[in-house]
């Protein structure tokens, strides 16, 4: 089981940091924060779901090539969940590249953003105010690469943690 997990871990994180990597330069060619900001997130859970997917081929490795075509729920989860955490770090390892080598001024640029769209329609000052005060608070946590990194491992887990849930699901086999 270790075995499949570490493999498939490591693939799927060379995927979803490549395919982050490949999209931040993509977007750059665009020179568009707002495209960025309007469809990054999209692109980004894309990327992630298609790195996510290597649980189901290990679940399905593991039960087919290692265990003589059994897997139970437990065992397909955990295979899961432990792929999800060696992705999950690749992915926020990737971030940080991203982050201090290319997009230094992510977070000012995502609250000038936000500034601007909350303007144009029509926001209060006051909201904009708060909104503004909320963005700072991001920004702090962003002072340290070790709080980067722990804020960027919630991304990708949620959709490690259902896809290693709904994979374990259809492929348990007694």
């Amino acid at each position: 089981m270790k075995k499949a997990i570490l493999k498939y871990g490591v693939i799927s994180g060379l995927i979803s940091a490549g395919l982050m990597f490949a999209s931040m330069l993509v977007m750059k060619q665009f020179g568009d924060n707002a495209l960025h900001f309007e469809y990054g997130a999209y692109v980004g859970y894309t990327c992630i779901l298609l790195a996510m997917l290597m649980i189901y081929a290990a679940i399905r490795y593991f039960r087919e090539a290692v265990n003589d075509g059994k897997v139970t729920f437990v065992q397909g989860l955990l295979i899961g969940l432990g792929i999800t955490v060696i992705s999950c770090i690749f992915y926020s390892l990737m971030w940080l590249v991203v982050y201090y080598n290319f997009m230094p001024t992510f977070m000012d640029d995502y609250v000038n953003y936000q500034v601007t769209k909350m303007e144009a329609a029509g926001s209060s000052a006051e909201s904009i105010q708060a909104m503004k005060t909320q963005m700072d608070g991001f920004k702090s946590m962003y002072s340290s690469p070790f709080s980067v990194f722990l804020i960027t491992l919630t991304e990708p887990a949620p959709v490690g943690i259902l896809v290693s849930f709904v994979s374990a699901l259809f492929l348990k086999k007694s």
